[in-house]
């Protein structure tokens, strides 16, 4: 799916593209899971690898607070971070969400993200293991919780849309979060709006 699309730290696809979407996760939340399965692939075959859009991953770490004492959800965010520092966040997001655990089992282990790296082609498990630990990736977790307070995030997968470089707006889905439509529909609007 994601072959042949350049990635640059957190964003995929064409960093001149005339819309952004932006769409924040969270590593062990279902419902992104089933985001990532069920829009995310026609997004990327409809408006990313044609150009279009360029879609970027903001990683949040909401799930942490329901389970006291794990912190799955930010040792992922902190991991996918620093695969974006190989160009490989989006790759390791989609293998990640193929190999997701129960919410709230400790599941996110060193071991079982080692094992996801070392699956990805092209990525340095002992580099990405390395960055993950470090400031970097702790201080781009930390600019995505003050993006998202900004942006009223209440949940994840949460999805903005607008002109790249401008104001991005909230996708309201309601209860067809799940179905490319509604965004789809925002995206084409966007574009139509950036002529």
């Amino acid at each position: 799916m994601l072959r042949g699309i350049p990635q640059h730290g957190t964003a995929l696809g064409n960093p001149a593209a005339k819309v952004t979407v932006v769409e924040y996760v969270d590593p062990q939340c279902p419902i992104c899971k089933a985001f990532a399965n069920d829009v995310f692939p026609r997004l990327v075959q409809d408006d990313v690898r044609p150009g279009k859009v360029r879609y970027e991953y903001r990683t949040l770490h909401f799930l942490d607070d329901r389970y006291p004492g794990l912190t799955d959800s930010q040792r992922g965010a902190q991991f996918l971070n620093a695969a974006g520092f190989q160009d490989r966040m989006f790759d390791v997001t989609a293998l990640l969400y193929a190999n997701q655990g129960q919410e709230g089992s400790g599941y996110m282990t060193p071991a079982y993200l080692g094992a996801l790296a070392a699956a990805v082609p092209g990525l340095d498990p002992g580099r990405v293991a390395r960055d993950a630990a470090g400031e970097k990736a702790q201080g781009l977790v930390a600019t995505a919780d003050r993006l998202a307070l900004r942006d009223r995030v209440e949940g994840t997968p949460t999805v903005l849309v607008g002109p790249t470089g401008g104001t991005l707006a909230p996708v309201d889905a309601g209860a067809d979060a799940l179905e490319v439509g509604p965004y789809a529909s925002a995206i084409d609007a966007a574009l139509q709006a950036a002529g």
